[in-house]
């Protein structure tokens, strides 16, 4: 039960802190993360070390918001918890950018794993990071041989310059795009690709 909260309740779920009183925590929390939370206060009054957890409570406009909650227990002179501080911050909007960039990813994933095309990611030293079967297939190397490998691994000697040219060209005039003809190479083939 609630016996007090501060004025920024109202600023959080938009219930004044004197109606706030009296209410259970369980009024307020959605009904598919309410297990959890009995989980989770139990654990905490067992003496596990508190940590924020992410937890969907009801506004005064009906809506839930994901609040990240913090609590602290009071104990008394003897030790024994008689209360608990729990803190509420609304992380809504960041959890749904979360599981926006999430999907975003899983789409991507999806769409570089089924391109018909060799696609590559590297990290800004020029490694390989993540490759698709397309890629693999034309350097006729397993995906363990090229992940970690360098791009310059794989380009014939007059094409070093290539990695600095591309750095140098999306680095002007916020071009995003460099598309060059070179020649591919690998132990177990040489072949010329679009780039």
């Amino acid at each position: 039960e609630i016996t007090w909260a501060s004025p920024t309740f109202r600023a959080v779920l938009g219930i004044a802190p004197e109606d706030a009183v009296g209410m259970r925590t369980e009024d307020l929390v959605h009904p598919d993360d309410l297990d959890r939370v009995k989980r989770r206060r139990t654990e905490i009054y067992d003496g596990d070390a508190p940590h924020d957890t992410i937890v969907r409570y009801r506004a005064a406009s009906g809506d839930y918001r994901e609040m990240s909650v913090t609590v602290h227990l009071i104990t008394g002179d003897d030790g024994i918890p008689t209360s608990a501080v729990v803190g509420l911050r609304d992380v809504t909007a960041e959890q749904q950018a979360l599981r926006q960039l999430a999907r975003s990813e899983e789409r991507f994933r999806l769409a570089m794993t089924a391109a018909p095309v060799g696609m590559a990611i590297s990290d800004p030293g020029g490694r390989f990071v993540q490759v698709n079967d397309a890629f693999c297939a034309l350097l006729g190397l397993t995906e363990n041989e090229v992940l970690g490998a360098t791009v310059s691994a794989f380009l014939a000697p007059e094409e070093l310059g290539l990695v600095e040219d591309v750095m140098s060209a999306l680095g002007q005039d916020g071009q995003s795009t460099f598309r060059h003809q070179h020649k591919l190479v690998s132990a177990t083939r040489e072949l010329w690709v679009e780039h």
